[in-house]
């Protein structure tokens, strides 16, 4: 079940262990690999931990998912992306 295993990635996150999280929402995936917010989600994480080329392919993911979602939010995948990009350089 997608959810179990959200409610358990969620509680890793709290506890600050990213890399068992990366791998709960990469199972959720598998089962819902239409989910673009979690595909969003791992962006975050992945950048966070300085993984730039991994989260800029999450974020557009997420983007070609369902683009209405993240078109006009202040952490648009875009945005993101476009720092993402800066900050690599």
């Amino acid at each position: 079940d997608v959810g179990l295993i959200l409610t358990e990635a969620n509680i890793y996150i709290q506890l600050g262990e990213k890399q068992r999280y990366k791998e709960l929402v990469s199972e959720a995936l598998e089962k819902d690999p239409n989910n673009a917010v979690l595909y969003y989600n791992l962006g975050v994480v992945n950048a966070d931990q300085g993984d730039s080329a991994s989260a800029r392919t999450f974020y557009e993911k997420a983007i070609a998912l369902d683009v209405r979602r993240f078109a006009d939010t202040q952490n648009s995948p875009r945005r993101v992306i476009a720092s993402v990009a800066l900050n690599a350089q």
